[in-house]
């Protein structure tokens, strides 16, 4: 299902416009899969092509963030 509004990528970083993206409602152990804190809303979104791309992967873009300080 394709996300009704847009937001931020939580793989790569870039702005997922409406429609664009896939969105996921993340369990607590999904957070702490992804390497994560809670990060304000309850919805993450990705692109669909960040969805193919890092399948079954832990790749996220805030783990870059937090690396560079």
């Amino acid at each position: 299902m394709r996300n009704r509004f847009p937001g931020k990528c939580y793989r790569c970083g870039g702005h997922v416009p409406t429609g664009e993206g896939h969105f996921e409602r993340p369990s607590r152990r999904t957070y702490e899969k992804l390497e994560l804190a809670a990060i304000g809303g309850r919805w993450l979104i990705q692109h669909a092509d960040c969805a193919i791309k890092h399948r079954g992967t832990n790749h996220t873009y805030w783990k870059k963030v937090a690396a560079n300080g």
